[in-house]
This record gives structure tokens, sequence and C-alpha cells, in this order.
């Protein structure tokens, strides 16, 4: 569990979770419409967005919570982060290289560190491990991937 954080804290980063589920719902048509034939060519875009969206969520969540129950829903955002991760890094498009944008290294990161399930924190590793040497600005994957196993480490003591 983490350590109890100011409630100021606590506050601000419900404030931004409640902001990120209204971005979420304005976002879902946009979304929705990358799974058309009219959409398909910004269906790599908007899935790194939701990457982004979901795994900061996730974060914040992870930081408020005040016990272990609180951690049962984010299974079902860290899943949905490790497939849409799978499928922006399996698209011709996707350089294992450096990139000056932020795309789904941080938020593999992220799962990799908060989600309890340890299938799903082994997926996400490994999916980083699949991208290095991959540069997200300052996101390196084999940093991650180092993180990820050391986070995995300690999670099995």
């Amino acid at each position: 569990m983490p350590r109890d954080i100011d409630e100021k804290a606590r506050d601000i980063y419900t404030i931004m979770s409640s902001q990120l589920r209204h971005w979420r719902v304005a976002f879902a048509p946009l979304y929705a419409e990358t799974f058309t034939p009219k959409g398909k060519k910004d269906a790599i875009a908007a899935a790194t967005l939701r990457v982004r969206a979901l795994s900061t969520e996730l974060a914040s969540q992870r930081v408020c919570a005040r016990d272990q129950s609180s951690f049962c829903f984010s299974n079902i955002e860290s899943r949905e982060i490790v497939d849409l991760s799978i499928f922006i890094a399996t698209d011709p498009s996707f350089l294992k290289s450096f990139v000056l944008d932020c795309g789904i290294v941080p938020g593999l990161s992220i799962v990799i560190a908060a989600c309890i399930d340890t299938s799903i924190q082994k997926e996400a590793l490994q999916v980083l491990k699949d991208i290095v040497p991959r540069r997200e600005g300052v996101w390196d994957s084999l940093t991650a991937v180092k993180f990820g196993e050391r986070c995995l480490w300690m999670s099995c003591d």
C-alpha cells in the first residue's frame, strides 16, 4: 500500500482523476469513429491518446487509494492499456527508435507499478521488451524494462 498522502494532495489527484473521466466521455465519440472505415487513419493516434489518459488516471487512482479494495478497477484499465499498446506497437508505422512524442512506454511502466494482477504486469513488461530500443522523449524502453523487472521481483518477495 502507498503511504498515506496529504489530504490536499489527495484532493488535487481526485480533481485530476475526475477531469480525466470527463475527458474520456468527451473523447469517446472521436475514439469510436476510429473503428469505422472513415476514421481508421486516426486509430493509432487515438489509441495512443487513450493509453496516455488511462495510464494517468490509473496512476492517480493508485496514489489516492486508501486500501486494497480500491485497486479492483485498475485491472480493467491496465488490461486495456496493454491491449492498446500491443495494437500500437504492432502497427507498421511504429518505430523502435527515438521519437519526440510520448506514447506507450510511460503507460506500460505505470501498469507494471500500479496493477495488482501479475499476469497483466508481466504482459506489459513483455511489450516493453519487444519495443526496445524505443525512446519516447525522455522515456527509454530499456530503462522501463529494468524498472519493470525490479518491480516484479520486489512483488514476489
